[in-house]
């Protein structure tokens, strides 16, 4: 299980380091009680979003926060301080990347759970990018096997150096090659953990879920710090998939804007 971190002057360094940081009660109550039963409610309801490569494995995407919860009321107050020392002022206006996506690990014959990626390829030639994501637990996850999240520590360094390496190829292709950058999950570190738990992950961190060898469904719920979706739309050349590393920067003044957030420094070097 992760080592819990307190606000200190070691997190953010840990944070750049290791690219995850779990924090407790970062989630208001009743905003994560309102993510709890929305997640319930899809899963009953049988309205999720299975992978066929991945069974044992859905997902539930949604296009705003569950009734009654406002993007200002979603985290506590007092562990705002945190987010902002991770990604900086931009976390007191988030707007963007806030719609949850509801996830499940459930036993099934044959279960796999979801390999190990780094989130944004959307696939039609569109990309994702991201200051952060943020995950919590919305019950109890005691043991690895019942699907829990897993990670490779580490991982968004030697992404980082894929990128650097592979500055001109198409930013949809390096994701999908980044993916494929971890055959052995024997560096795989599980998050396990009590109800309201978060993990907070750098952009680049490779990270997914195990199979669930247990008798009920892990539910968690994610949300994306200044998520924005890049594509032929906003992208001065024709040519599908055109996007690279280091035009992200170049073209895109949203991260150039934004000096403290992990992409800009992870992608900073590239310019």
């Amino acid at each position: 299980m992760f080592g819990q971190h307190t606000l200190d002057a070691e997190l953010g360094s840990t944070f750049k380091k290791q690219g995850w940081v779990v924090l407790d009660n970062l989630f208001c109550e009743e905003a994560l009680n309102a993510l709890d039963r929305t997640s319930l409610q899809f899963w009953e309801q049988g309205d999720i979003r299975l992978k066929k490569e991945s069974p044992g494995w859905g997902q539930r995407p949604a296009n705003e926060l569950p009734e009654g919860v406002q993007a200002s009321g979603l985290f506590r107050e007092d562990k705002r301080v945190i987010l902002r020392r991770l990604f900086g002022s931009s976390v007191d206006n988030l707007k963007k990347g806030l719609e949850p996506q509801y996830t499940y690990s459930f036993p099934t014959i044959g279960a796999q759970g979801l390999g190990l990626h780094i989130d944004g390829d959307v696939g039609g030639g569109v990309v994702t990018v991201m200051e952060g994501l943020i995950g919590v637990l919305l019950h109890d996850v005691s043991d690895a096997d019942q699907g829990a999240f897993h990670l490779i520590p580490e991982s968004h360094r030697k992404n980082l150096e894929f990128l650097r390496k592979h500055r001109r190829m198409p930013l949809v292709e390096a994701f999908r090659a980044i993916d494929q950058l971890y055959p052995d999950t024997s560096q795989v570190t599980t998050f396990t953990g009590r109800r309201g738990q978060a993990i907070v992950c750098h952009p680049l961190l490779n990270h997914g879920a195990g199979a669930n060898l247990g008798t009920s469904v892990r539910r968690m719920a994610f949300v994306r710090v200044n998520a924005r979706m890049l594509n032929e739309s906003n992208n001065p050349t024709p040519k599908k998939d055109s996007f690279t590393a280091l035009e992200l920067l170049r073209q895109d003044s949203y991260y150039r804007s934004r000096a403290n957030a992990p992409f800009r420094i992870a992608l900073g070097c590239l310019r």
